[in-house]
């Protein structure tokens, strides 16, 4: 089946804000990602009890809860929220229930695998990085330095987008770095279409149509 590429501009609908005074600027917000989980069957909530521990992402039978340390900078937690629903898109759950934590760099990872945590990050980083912001901050950038200052013209593309995005800026490096990453479907795309399908779905259920 052909994917149409309306569901990425669907996405920034669905999700994105606008910045006050800077046009067609669309950024992240914690609280935006939280209620798309919930709109999509998720439970989520913050915990005041973690620490060390980031996110984490429970299934049992069909219910699934993701949690995510209160205290978290606004960008850091949106960038863990993108990570566990990764799990979720990249079906790294295969048995009930099991958890997927996403710690601190110095914490161990006990329960993950560290394969898995590595792609679930690549794939959060498509998610929260549209690549025509990014091609413009580069273009404006481009403009302020001569040609031989292409290191420092990336540097400040990468910075800008991030602010932009209000996403991490160590976010926005991954995306570069794995922005041909072979995924079986774009996670912008995934994230469009389930929340699509989850309309669709409760549709058909208020008119008692079969799902």
């Amino acid at each position: 089946m052909t994917v149409s590429p309306i569901p990425v501009d669907a996405v920034k609908q669905q999700i994105a804000v606008q910045n006050v005074g800077v046009p067609q600027s669309y950024a992240w917000s914690a609280q935006a990602l939280a209620e798309a989980c919930r709109n999509r069957g998720i439970e989520y909530e913050e915990s005041v009890a973690f620490s060390s521990l980031r996110g984490v992402v429970v299934r049992c039978g069909k219910t699934i809860i993701m949690s995510v340390r209160a205290s978290l900078e606004e960008r850091e937690k949106i960038f863990t929220i993108g990570h566990e629903l990764a799990h979720l898109a990249l079906n790294y759950m295969p048995s009930d229930p099991i958890i997927y934590l996403k710690d601190t760099q110095s914490t161990p990872h006990i329960l993950q695998d560290s394969q898995k945590e590595m792609e679930a990050d690549v794939w959060a980083a498509h998610l929260l990085v549209f690549p025509e912001v990014y091609e413009q901050a580069l273009e404006e950038a481009g403009a302020r330095y001569p040609t031989e200052q292409a290191q420092q013209v990336q540097k400040e593309a990468i910075i800008y987008t991030a602010n932009r995005l209000n996403i991490p800026v160590q976010v926005v490096d991954l995306w570069l770095r794995h922005r041909d990453w072979p995924f079986s479907e774009a996670p912008q795309v995934w994230f469009a279409w389930a929340n699509r399908r989850l309309d669709v779905g409760q549709e058909k259920l208020a008119r008692g149509a079969p799902l």
